[in-house]
């Protein structure tokens, strides 16, 4: 079985709930990040003045360069990926992998070191017609995106670098 991992950068929202951001597109409905304002929803993307800007939910604007596509949020942190040996603190996942519960303080930490980057096992989606194409081969063939692959509704990251390091491991 082959994984994709992607490495996405690491924000705070109200100075210690973590969440994982990129400069991918926004699409009408996805939350976005301002530093210094905090989380918003996308109403809609247009171009002004040759700038591509955003609407958010808060009626103000934001230049497109500005602004950071929500990937994960705080509650979504919940994973750190593994291959065992199982432990109390490791649940299985598939015949030979295994989760191990988050830690806040480890995580973050190694993420600092790393440039507030942290790598997360992805997916590929299609975005079109306005609804998303898990996992299936769909005919339209672009626009894909990566969105993290959750596990009860939980990232898992790939913080001990096991996947990166694996062979059948694509990194995006």
């Amino acid at each position: 079985m082959y994984m994709e991992i992607k490495s996405y950068d690491l924000k705070f929202v109200n100075g210690d709930s973590p969440i994982l951001v990129s400069d991918d597109l926004l699409y009408s409905g996805d939350y976005f990040f301002v530093e210094g304002v905090g989380l918003i929803v996308c109403v809609k993307t247009f171009v002004k003045d040759d700038v591509w800007c955003v609407l958010g939910d808060d009626g103000n604007t934001y230049r497109e360069v500005d602004v950071y596509r929500v990937v994960a949020m705080p509650y979504q942190f919940g994973w750190l990926y593994n291959e065992g040996p199982p432990h109390d603190h490791n649940r299985p996942w598939g015949d030979t992998r295994y989760l191990e519960d988050f830690y806040y303080e480890g995580v973050i930490d190694r993420a600092k070191e790393n440039d507030n980057k942290i790598t997360v096992v992805v997916h590929e989606v299609c975005p079109n017609y306005g609804g998303l194409h898990l996992d299936t081969d769909c005919s339209c063939k672009s626009g894909f995106i990566y969105v993290p692959l959750l596990h009860d509704g939980k990232i898992i990251m790939d913080t001990y670098n096991i996947l990166r390091k694996s062979s059948g491991t694509f990194v995006y």
